[in-house]
């Protein structure tokens, strides 16, 4: 038994070791330690209030909308068979790099977990197969198919945004 914790410790460290070693270099970790920096100095001079997001986060230049950071509802795809497409709240969680949404399994995509997303019609074999009732052509400016790991295992999220213009961003 004590074996099997010091592996998962050594995992675990191996784990952070890694993840953190990619924030360097990507240079996330600067960017989010700045970040943290602004959000003490900021609560600092407001009194300690808590900060409402009404603007853009921005990391090597690609800026999130704060329409993601404070959630937006979007149709999640189930790959279960019977399960009906659900309305979910989907919020990014900039300062820890996470994807969130409400469930009763998972509900978190670690950023750096994501290997590909997946737009429009370079996902038209899952709309067509997750939804074989609807018109993929309706519905493919709208379709994003998130490909990401978990613990070495490849899982996939598909989700339609309530607008192209939300996916435009």
């Amino acid at each position: 038994m004590d074996r099997l914790k010091e592996s998962k410790h050594a995992i675990t460290s191996k784990a952070k070791e890694t993840r953190r070693m990619i924030m360097t270099m990507t240079g996330a970790q600067q960017q989010l330690e700045r970040r943290k920096r602004e959000k003490a100095a900021k609560k600092k001079e407001d009194g300690g209030g808590e900060e409402e997001l009404d603007h853009e986060w921005e990391l090597d230049g690609i800026k999130v909308p704060r329409e993601l950071i404070n959630g937006t509802i979007l149709t999640k795809i189930s790959e279960s068979k019977g399960k009906s497409p659900k309305d979910k709240i989907f919020r990014l969680d900039a300062d820890q790099g996470k994807v969130i949404w409400e469930s009763k399994r998972r509900g978190v995509i670690h950023i750096e977990n994501i290997k590909e997303l997946r737009l429009g019609s370079s996902a038209h074999s899952e709309m067509s197969t997750l939804l074989p009732d609807q018109d993929p052509l309706k519905i493919q400016d709208r379709w994003l198919t998130i490909i990401y790991t978990v613990e070495d295992e490849y899982k996939t999220l598909h989700v339609i945004a309530p607008t192209t213009q939300l996916l435009d961003q």
